[in-house]
Formats: structure tokens, C-alpha cells, sequence
């Protein structure tokens, strides 16, 4: 019980939040001899706290490289 205690005292939420819905995405490799690069991103509220992220595949689906 001590312990919730000190997690109000500073404001922590003992009860984790809802999950967002989980929706179904299928990937489909590039034609051979082409690279693939899937992005995604997003920003909330401020252009201070935009978030992307590539990824590029190979026509087998291999990892080439990624960045945040």
C-alpha cells in the first residue's frame, strides 16, 4: 500500500491507459532490383513534438537500413 502512496505523491497513474484500436496493414515487397522505403510519422499539437520513421526492404524483404 506504501507504495501507491508514493507513486500518487507524484502524480503517476497506478492504471495504464486504454490501447488504441489495432488495425490489420499488409506490406507487399517491391518489383526485384527496387528498394522499398515505408515512412511514417506523426505531430501532436507543437511542430516540437513531430515523430517519423523510414524503413527500406529489398524485393525479398530484407532490412537496408532504417532511421527515426
Amino acid at each position: 500500500m506504501e507504495d501507491f502512496s508514493l507513486l500518487k505523491s507524484f502524480s503517476i497513474s497506478i492504471h495504464p491507459p486504454k490501447p488504441y484500436a489495432i488495425k490489420k496493414v499488409l506490406w507487399y515487397p517491391p518489383q526485384p532490383d527496387t528498394i522499398k522505403c515505408n515512412i511514417d510519422g506523426g505531430a501532436k499539437k507543437a511542430p516540437e513534438h513531430a515523430r517519423c520513421g523510414h524503413i527500406f526492404n529489398d524485393h525479398c524483404g530484407a532490412d537496408l537500413g532504417c532511421f527515426a
